[in-house]
């Protein structure tokens, strides 16, 4: 006993209290004093992060951007109903099924000139229509889909013709230089397809959609169907404006 007294100094009994108070208050001091600027960049990684420990009520309001949204990970499904109000949906356009009756012609030149234009969308300046006709020398039912403006220095892609600039869509253009598509049919048959398109103004209008068009020409031997007697075409679609 009188050995370690003699060991017990001043210096060494503060040197163990100091050790004590360090070790005995090292989590208490972890606990209150490391925050985010201790924190190495990238050191909290998903490993390290605990199953269902980010819940909705931790993530910043605006802070899930659509950047931040994986291709298709938002499904139907996991829309609610009502969620989606005609305002939200205002520069959406869907066109039912339209049945136009063809125009008949001694060749397709002439049939396509006696058409009349049957428009299935606009907007501001810019506007889609389509023509139905038969070369009756074929004979032949056609289907076409036109883009067409009132706007000068317009622009247009589609998957007949596309007019970018030098020359740009006019509303002076040729019709047979501003086809979106054509679709064509043999005598007592059908054949249908479906394109897109998009148009734009100098102004800020524009459309851009999908159209499907069809064809058919005299009688065919499962019935005339949604077609009805005689040569006729089908169209439908929808547009963004």
């Amino acid at each position: 006993m009188t050995s370690i007294r003699k060991r017990l100094t001043y210096a060494n009994v503060m040197s163990s209290i100091s050790i004590f108070l360090v070790l005995g208050g090292a989590t208490a001091f972890a606990a209150s004093k490391i925050g985010s600027n201790q924190l190495k960049a990238n050191s909290v990684t998903t490993a390290k992060i605990k199953k269902n420990a980010v819940t909705k009520k931790k993530i910043k309001n605006g802070s899930v951007t659509t950047a931040k949204l994986a291709n298709n990970a938002v499904v139907g499904s996991k829309v609610a109903d009502g969620s989606l109000s005609s305002a939200d949906l205002s520069d959406l356009h869907v066109k039912g099924l339209t049945k136009v009756a063809a125009t008949a012609g001694a060749t397709e030149e002439e049939a396509r000139a006696a058409a009349p234009a049957v428009q299935l969308f606009s907007n501001g300046p810019l506007s889609v229509y389509v023509k139905c006709f038969t070369d009756s020398s074929g004979p032949r039912t056609y289907s076409e889909v036109y883009a067409a403006t009132t706007e000068a220095g317009s622009v247009f892609v589609g998957n007949s013709d596309s007019l970018y600039g030098d020359p740009f869509l006019e509303p002076t253009t040729k019709e047979d230089e501003r086809q979106i598509y054509t679709q064509s049919t043999g005598e007592n048959e059908a054949n249908g397809w479906r394109t897109i398109f998009q148009i734009s103004a100098p102004g800020g209008a524009s459309l851009a959609g999908e159209v499907a068009l069809y064809a058919k020409n005299g009688a065919l031997t499962e019935g005339q169907g949604a077609y009805g007697a005689g040569d006729a075409c089908l169209f439908s679609g929808y547009t963004t404006s």
